[in-house]
């Protein structure tokens, strides 16, 4: 059982308020964090919209993705018809390898303007939000509201302001323990909003 079915309450119910407001008052030491997203972080978020953000995408590319190599080899090896419908098959399965290998050209490329060249960049998380410095020298905080979703992955955590815009934060930047830390937090205050797709410590 994941943090967030153990901690998950009615929400709109006194009890579900009262909670939530006893955990803002609890003292947080903040987070801090230098992150530096490289190629790889880049590619997973580009698959992680793509295709494992919602349950339902992966589910149904790889259905309709056995299902067009199953009529095309028919069609190819076995003397099945040509149609319409092997025409469309066909036509996803090339769109589908073209879309692979633009994310993978896209991560290669944000991999030497990015990776190579951007210095690391200094996040403090607290309650208030995300804190980092702006360009101008001043500090800038995206407050838990600001964010639309945010998930959980393997290696990731990922903060969504808009449908493909994302913050990334990489576990491997936290310290011991900031990882069940911040989880603890962002479920606090996003609620709902937040997901979790990894496979957790019990």
């Amino acid at each position: 059982m994941n943090d967030n079915q153990e901690q998950k309450k009615p929400e709109g119910t006194p009890e579900a308020e009262n909670a939530q407001s006893a955990a803002q008052a609890e003292p947080f030491e903040p987070i801090r964090a230098a992150v530096k997203t490289s190629k790889d972080d880049f590619r997973e978020l580009m698959y992680f919209n793509l295709l494992y953000r919602r349950t339902y995408m992966m589910v149904a590319v790889v259905l309709f993705a056995v299902l067009s190599c199953v009529v095309i080899a028919q069609g190819v090896f076995f003397g099945g018809q040509k149609d319409l419908l092997f025409l469309v098959c066909l036509f996803f399965l090339i769109t589908l390898v073209i879309l692979f290998v633009q994310i993978e050209a896209t991560s290669k490329k944000f991999g030497k303007v990015g990776e190579e060249n951007a210095p690391a960049r200094d996040y403090v998380i607290d309650r208030d939000g995300i804190k980092s410095e702006l360009p101008d020298g001043t500090l800038g905080c995206a407050q838990w509201s600001l964010f639309r979703e945010a998930y959980e992955t393997e290696r990731q955590f990922f903060f969504f302001a808009s449908s493909r815009q994302a913050l990334v934060i990489g576990k491997r930047y936290l310290g011991s323990g900031d990882a069940a830390r911040l989880r603890k937090l962002v479920y606090e205050s996003m609620g709902k909003r937040f997901k979790i797709k990894a496979k957790l410590e019990k």
